[in-house]
């Protein structure tokens, strides 16, 4: 083997000596799907964005997770709006599809303020409709509620290190 070839060769072997206690320190979190993920929709009705942090809670069935999270859509333009919500959810994967329907909790914050009566009477639940990314461990799909989106999930790495 050429020098190049070991090189490559220790590489690959010290890639799979590094993945192998990751893939079992998930298993022992609840599976891939389990834990910090944040998550922004492309333009929404083209002024508006959707982002958050949702967190995966394993439960007894394996193709089930809890989830909950902060949504925060901004809305740009003349009058900006900036609306904060705590939804609760329920995951279910049946690989690689992954459906999460929510449950608006309570709003967190509403801003103008004026409009909170407006938006907590009209405020539709956050749901997704998403798949794992071969190679990655991105989420990538769409958000669907009162309007649809392109949407992306990614692992909070400072949750990780």
């Amino acid at each position: 083997m050429t020098r190049l070839a070991h090189t490559v060769a220790a590489m690959a072997i010290g890639c799979v000596t590094l993945a192998a206690p990751h893939a079992g320190a998930e298993a022992q979190r609840g599976g891939w799907l389990a834990g910090s993920w944040k998550f922004e929709t492309a333009p929404i009705n083209d002024r508006c964005t959707l982002s958050g942090r949702m967190t995966f809670i394993p439960t007894d069935r394996s193709n089930v997770y809890d989830c909950r999270f902060e949504s925060r859509q901004l809305c740009a333009g003349a009058d900006p709006v900036d609306i904060r919500m705590r939804q609760t959810c329920i995951a279910t994967v049946s690989d690689p599809q992954i459906t999460i329907t929510s449950i608006v909790e309570e709003p967190i914050s509403v801003a103008p303020d004026t409009l909170e009566p407006f938006i907590m009477e009209r405020y539709a639940p956050d749901n997704f409709q998403v798949s794992r990314t071969p190679g990655s461990s991105e989420l990538r799909g769409m958000f669907h509620s009162l309007s649809r989106a392109y949407v992306r999930f990614w692992r909070d790495e400072d949750l990780l290190s």
